[in-house]
């Protein structure tokens, strides 16, 4: 069950990384708030994904 947690948390990211790129190439300075965001979501996965 870990590993599709793992899985969906690198496709997450891949998709994470390239709206980012997208988002910093259109606005420049929304992409710190988008990465303080991101961060917590990363966060709250892996401690549901550790207490499960």
């Amino acid at each position: 069950m870990m590993i599709y947690c793992y899985v969906y948390i690198w496709l997450l990211q891949q998709t994470i990384y390239f709206s980012l790129h997208f988002t910093y190439t259109k606005f420049g300075k929304i992409v710190i708030y988008e990465l303080s965001s991101i961060y917590v979501t990363m966060l709250v996965l892996v401690l549901l994904s550790s207490s499960s």
